[in-house]
């Protein structure tokens, strides 16, 4: 099976050992240490690169004769081989040792009860454990010392938690907390376009290759209205009209009534027809009994006033036959008044109050019927404004002495979305603006300084020119500076990129401070072009 053999340097540190780790493709990794162990020299580097090995599913082995060395594998449990060649094993642990007599209890002070005890849990754990003897190797009961396992294991259990926590925070130190911002500055040129586009009301009618642009409508109306008092004085004379029904009780032929005849009620008031009317002859039953001919006829009081507004009731007719009767309907209309009008000078008044209506109001409503993504094209506004109707027209009563003027207004204004010009004004820029060394791209279209000019509506068909100064670099794909940076120190980035025409720097900022090249993460790298 063959293997990655990688050849450790006095300067390494763990984060560039671990990238070597996560970029080889083989199974096997033989890590080669310098004489002078450097790096992994500490037991927590070693215990990072074991983890490392171990997410990646790699058998790693580190190539040393060295004694510490030796042991500190012991204990991250990574195999170790004398060369190149020779077969890796796994170290043997070495046994603890006591460090001094703060763990030890004088066996002097114990009772041969209490020391047959403690002899025997120390026989349990006698290969954990050195033993402690005279020069001579002969046990004085006087003198024996036995270790204090409690205090012991105190101090273990804290060292290993102290060792997991500083572990815990090196592995999200080394792999999970190092980011990098990566920032290319680029010097760019503005470049002047003006072109004369056409606008369409579908979107996949627009075409770049056409100069034609989508552009999105929006319409409303708004009705505005303004009241007004009437100045005017007229005397009002009214006449009371009404219906009567006229009956002919006998007489079976028809007989003629002319405009103009007379209806008087019970109190005296008198009323005139205002039409001819022919009253149908009585018809008669098998016992000669009459049945009224009736007809209709509109009347109107011969005097004007309120008066004569009376209800429904029996009136003579002035007629040369007494065969005619007539019963009229409720009377009303009749008055005799001043009432208030509207002048021609209320009128005008009125009128140009109401013209006064600002459109600022409804054009804003207008506007923000367009999200932020539209350019709206303000040259595109029209205001179409209706017939201005009154509730009351000149020398007409006004009711209640007042008046209303109303108008209605419809607005349109349309819009182009910012990306579509954007890249419509770029690609202008561009074509007659190429290098054959580097390939350009457009940074920004200046749409916040874009002017629209020559607007034109006829047909249902709308043009305008766009005038714009379009910023134009060097084309970097920031996913490909990512893939290139990944494991990368500054140095090495900035010498590949300012070596192209249009970058002028680069900047990388690491985080958290230790962080001295890119991570090999691209999750963790943002970048950031700028002209």
């Amino acid at each position: 099976m063959s293997k990655e053999v990688i050849y450790i340097d006095v300067k390494d540190d763990v984060t560039s050992i671990i990238d070597k780790i996560n970029k080889t493709e083989q199974k096997i990794v033989a890590l080669v240490p310098p004489k002078q162990i450097g790096v992994l020299q500490s037991a927590v580097n070693l215990q990072l690169l074991a983890h490392t090995a171990k997410q990646t599913k790699k058998i790693m082995v580190i190539i040393t004769n060295q004694e510490a060395l030796i042991r500190l594998a012991s204990v991250a449990k990574i195999p170790v081989a004398k060369s190149l060649t020779s077969k890796p094993s796994m170290p043997e642990i070495p046994a603890l040792k006591v460090d001094g007599d703060d763990d030890i209890i004088d066996g002097a002070q114990l009772s041969v009860g209490e020391l047959a005890d403690m002899s025997k849990k120390s026989s349990a754990i006698s290969s954990d454990v050195a033993e402690v003897t005279s020069p001579t190797n002969k046990l004085s009961p006087a003198k024996i010392k036995v270790p204090n396992y409690d205090k012991f294991r105190k101090k273990l259990f804290i060292g290993g938690v102290t060792l997991l926590m500083f572990s815990g925070f090196l592995i999200w130190a080394v792999i999970f907390a190092p980011r990098a911002e990566i920032t290319i500055l680029t010097n760019t040129k503005g470049v002047n376009v003006a072109p004369s586009v056409s606008l369409v009301d579908q979107a996949d009618q627009a075409k770049f290759e056409n100069n034609s642009l989508y552009a999105q409508t929006q319409k409303s109306t708004h009705k505005r209205s303004v009241e007004f008092m009437a100045t005017g004085e007229k005397e009002l004379k009214t006449h009371a009209t009404g219906e009567m029904t006229v009956l002919r009780r006998s007489g079976s032929s028809p007989k003629l009534l002319p405009a103009g005849t007379i209806f008087t009620s019970n109190s005296g008031l008198r009323f005139k027809s205002i039409a001819d009317v022919t009253v149908p002859g009585a018809t008669y039953d098998e016992n000669n009994n009459p049945t009224p001919g009736r007809a209709k006829v509109r009347v109107q009081a011969l005097e004007v006033g309120d008066k004569y507004n009376i209800p429904a009731q029996a009136y003579s007719v002035q007629t040369s036959s007494n065969s005619i009767t007539a019963t009229g309907g409720a009377m009303s209309g009749g008055s005799q008044r001043i009432i208030k009008v509207i002048t021609q000078q209320d009128y005008d008044k009125a009128k140009q109050e109401l013209l006064k209506d600002s459109h600022d109001s409804a054009v804003k409503e207008l506007r923000n019927k367009f999200d932020s993504s539209m350019l709206i094209i303000n040259e595109s506004l029209t205001t179409k404004e209706g017939e201005i109707a009154t509730t009351a027209k000149v020398d007409e009563e006004a009711k209640d002495g007042k008046a209303k003027l109303e108008q209605e207004v419809a607005y349109q204004i349309s819009a182009v979305a910012r990306k579509s010009l954007e890249e419509y004004l770029g690609q202008i820029a561009l074509k007659d603006n190429q290098s054959d060394k580097v390939k350009f791209k457009a940074y920004t279209a200046g749409l916040d300084q874009v002017v629209f000019s020559d607007y034109v509506s006829k047909d249902g068909r709308s043009s305008m020119r766009i005038s714009a100064q379009v910023q134009i670099g060097p084309d970097i794909d920031a996913d490909s500076v990512k893939d290139k940076s990944a494991g990368r120190s500054l140095g090495d980035i900035r010498a590949e990129y300012t070596a192209i025409d249009g970058v002028k720097d680069v900047e990388i900022r690491f985080s958290p401070f230790w962080v001295k090249t890119v991570p090999t993460n691209k999750e963790k790298i943002s970048v950031l072009i700028k002209n």
